[in-house]
Parts: C-alpha cells; sequence; structure tokens
C-alpha cells in the first residue's frame, strides 16, 4: 500500500475526472470498495477510490497524475466514506530469482509467500518472516522482523517512485533501518515502494525447514491464530516487562507470577501468558467488549472477536495506551481523522 497526506480533500469532481483518466490508461480500479475484504482485522471503511496499478509505468504515471491535480491519497483504517484515494499494490506481485543469487520482489509479494520459498530452498534467515501478514512494501516500509529474522537482513536496495515522477533505487544502507522503523516512515514519506532485492545466504534445506516447522508449532501455541488480528499492537518484544519498568507495584506482582509458574513446569510459559494477561486486564481496569478484546495468548494484540467497526477497534487500542500511561509506544498507525 501507498500512503501520503495531500493538501485537500477529493470532491466527487476530483473522482470524476481522475476515473475518466485511469479508463483511459487502463488503470485498473475499484469504486466504493469496502477495506475489510482486504484488512487482516476484517475492519475499515469505504473508499470511494481504491486504484490498482499492476507496473510500475502505471504507479508511476498515476502518482505523477495525483501529483499535477494536487490531490491526496493514504492508506487507512477507520469506519465511515473515505474519500481520500487508496492505493494499493497488491497486483504488482513479480517473484524473480536470477543467476547471481539476488531475489527481487515487487511491492505487492506476500511476505509469507517470499520467506517460505526461500527456506524450502534452503535459504538462511526467512523462516521467522513464514508467518508475518504483510506485503514486501509493508514489511519493508515497518522492518518485519519476527524470530530473530528481519527484512533488512538480508536486502540490497529498495526502488521507489515518487508523485514528482521520480524512480530510484535506494541501497538498504541509507534507509535507516532499526526496530520497526526505516526512513520511509519520515525523511523518505514521499516515496512509494515498488520493489526491493536481497541476497540471501545459502545454510541447508532441511536444516532451515526444521527451524520452519519449530516456528510454526511456537506460533500455533503462543501466538494468535483464530481470531483476525494485526499482529503486534504494540512496539515491543516483552508488553509485561515494558509495561513494568513504568508502574513498579505492577512489577513486583508479575514478578510473582514468574515465581509461581515455574512451578508448572513445562506448561508454564501457557499459565504465564495467561496470568499475566489477565493481571494486566485487572491492574489497568481494561475490559473486554462484544466484539473487540485482547488475544487469549498476549495482551499485546488486539482482535476482532466478531463484527466489531474499525473505530471499536481503534477506541479500544487508544484506551488501553492511555491506561498503561503511553508507556510503550503503538506499533500499529491509526487514522481515525482523514476524510
Amino acid at each position: 500500500m501507498a500512503e501520503h497526506r495531500g493538501a485537500h480533500m477529493v470532491c466527487d469532481n476530483d473522482l470524476n475526472e481522475l476515473t475518466a483518466w485511469l479508463g483511459e490508461q487502463r488503470i485498473s480500479y475499484l469504486q466504493n470498495f469496502e477495506i475489510a475484504r482486504y484488512s487482516q482485522i476484517k475492519a475499515g471503511g469505504v473508499f470511494r477510490l481504491l486504484v490498482k496499478p499492476e507496473t510500475e509505468p502505471q504507479l508511476l504515471m498515476l502518482l505523477w497524475q495525483l501529483g499535477r491535480r494536487s490531490l491526496p491519497y493514504k492508506v487507512m483504517f477507520r469506519d465511515g466514506e473515505i474519500r481520500t484515494i487508496g492505493i494499493t499494490t497488491r497486483e504488482m506481485r513479480n517473484l524473480t530469482f536470477d543467476d547471481e543469487g539476488f531475489v527481487s520482489a515487487e511491492s505487492g509479494v506476500l511476505l509469507p509467500t517470499m520467506a517460505k520459498r526461500l527456506t524450502r530452498s534452503g535459504y538462511a534467515g526467512f523462516a521467522g518472516l513464514v508467518g508475518v501478514p504483510a506485503s514486501i512494501g509493508g514489511a519493508v516500509y515497518m522492518n518485519a522482523s519476527c524470530y530473530g529474522d528481519a527484512v533488512s537482513d538480508h536486502l540490497v536496495d529498495v526502488r521507489c517512485v515518487s508523485r514528482n515522477g521520480d524512480s530510484r533505487v535506494f541501497d538498504a544502507a541509507s534507509l535507516r533501518f532499526s526496530w520497526r522503523h526505516s526512513a520511509f516512515h519520515d525523511a523518505m514519506s514521499d516515496w512509494v515502494i515498488v520493489s526491493a532485492r536481497f541476497k540471501p545466504q545459502t545454510q541447508g534445506r532441511a536444516e532451515e525447514e526444521g527451524r520452519e516447522r519449530q516456528i510454526k508449532q511456537h506460533r500455533r501455541e503462543y501466538q494468535e491464530n483464530k481470531l483476525p488480528n494485526l499482529g503486534s499492537t504494540f512496539a515491543t518484544t516483552d508488553i509485561y516487562s515494558a509495561i513494568a519498568k513504568r508502574f513498579l507495584f505492577y512489577g513486583v506482582l508479575l514478578r510473582m507470577v514468574r515465581v509461581v509458574v515455574r512451578l508448572c513446569g513445562a506448561k508454564g510459559h501457557h499459565y504465564y501468558a495467561k496470568v499475566a494477561r489477565g493481571l494486566t486486564k485487572i491492574y489497568f481496569g481494561l475490559k473486554g467488549r462484544e466484539d473487540v478484546d485482547f488475544s487469549e495468548f498476549t495482551f499485546n494484540c488486539v482482535v476482532n472477536r466478531g463484527d466489531a467497526k474499525a473505530n471499536e477497534l481503534i477506541d479500544f487500542v487508544l484506551t488501553a495506551q492511555k491506561a498503561i500511561d503511553g508507556c510503550v509506544p503503538l506499533e500499529i498507525e491509526l487514522h481515525k481523522d482523514i476524510e
């Protein structure tokens, strides 16, 4: 997905002119599209116009046209009608391997698809990413990582386009990757990711497939895999320890929980996850709602238990963040006030 905040809201006349232009250029688009059909958490608003470029030239023409008309484009998650133009790169899914060992993936390629193929070909550093629900564009943008593997680890360069009609390739070293962050969040926010090139290292097929099986089993036991969700809500690998640094008495109670669960043997982690989640909800006065709650596996995952609307989910997340005094930053981005 590409995102950018423009100068003004898109009016009906803007939309009519743009759809006519899209038809002339044979660029696919959808009108009155429900985000829930694409969203991992099965909720969201309705885009008046969602554009689906299939190639880099189409994307480049589209961004130039939006820039020329000063039309805003954004991908967001909220209720109601969204007049801001949406762009999805999910149709850009070319994945190629060359003779020099480089792997090129367009931004719409699903990260699990690429990671699984590389892992089962004996390449190291991708088994942990097999279960991450993201496209390559989104994964590079947020430097997705899991189980010790990060997208930036074997990244060589990223091809991008801008609304000014520029097309450039940026070395991975220049993109300032860190935990859940890249230069695309700030200094390069005007650039849209088209594709990424990787140089994976050979490890051994049997070894990497074995690691993938172990991680898959761990996911089934310790991570939400039944209800719609967006993965981690807060940017931390240990939500309870992160909160304990701010709230001392909570930290004391958490240590007591750890001592008790050590006596539970092999099932200790399951008990700890359940008790720590319950302790956190009670300590901060947070209750699940009819359609929204924290995952039974962890406080760091909000799930859609039924037909929750986007604004209900957003309000639930913001309530939780306020309760813990904002001591842990959000990993997800919330856009409730975009037109």
